[in-house]
């Protein structure tokens, strides 16, 4: 997912999150990332168990044809304003957010989400990528589907990030991931269509 050799990166936007990240280090002395991606059910899945919706599995309709842009804009709009203003236990420690909208052939709208605690209350990133992937679920009405990323943190070799890092160690493998965030799209066009045109975002807790 984060080979850079693969895709070409938007420099400004990669400029962006990196200075954003520094920041974040500047506010706090240690930060736990913890990275997953967001989406919704396929028409066969939803016909299953959905009797309503039986005729999407036999016609050729896009991936998630059940959900207008209304519905898809307004489901990540609540997502991002639980992130923006909650402070239950659960994102309490959240210090800041990345978050990125793509549209595929196979997969429709998704998105990839980079979520940074404050890694001296938090150390756990498969758990709370797991938590906020129900909270996702729990936005959605059940209509969503996510990934945790740290459940495979193999895939990531030498540049895994998703630990506890410190302000003085060395960012590169931060730096690394959150490139994928500035990475250029074949299907942007379609992807600022779900999202009133933004399809990139950082943003951070807001006190209530």
């Amino acid at each position: 997912m984060f080979h850079t050799d693969r895709y070409t990166c938007n420099v400004r936007n990669q400029r962006s999150i990196h200075s954003y990240i520094d920041n974040l280090f500047m506010q706090q002395s240690k930060l736990l990332p913890v990275r997953l991606d967001l989406g919704y059910k396929s028409n066969q899945t939803i016909a299953i168990h959905y009797a309503e919706w039986c005729h999407l599995s036999d016609l050729n309709h896009s991936p998630h044809a059940y959900l207008t842009r209304e519905q898809i804009i307004d489901y990540w709009n609540t997502f991002l304003n639980r992130l923006k203003w909650n402070h239950s236990t659960l994102l309490k420690d959240l210090v800041g957010y990345i978050w990125k909208i793509e549209y595929g052939q196979n997969k429709g709208v998704h998105y990839h989400v980079m979520l940074l605690f404050n890694g001296n209350k938090v150390c756990k990133d498969y758990y709370y990528a797991n938590e906020v992937g129900q909270l996702w679920l729990a936005t959605t009405n059940g209509l969503g589907v996510y990934f945790n990323c740290s459940a495979d943190k193999q895939q990531y070799g030498d540049h895994n990030c998703l630990k506890v890092t410190h302000r003085h160690d060395n960012r590169e493998n931060l730096y690394y991931a959150s490139r994928y965030f500035a990475k250029v799209d074949n299907n942007e066009h379609i992807a600022r269509y779900f999202s009133n045109g933004r399809i990139l975002g950082k943003g951070c807790q807001l006190p209530t």
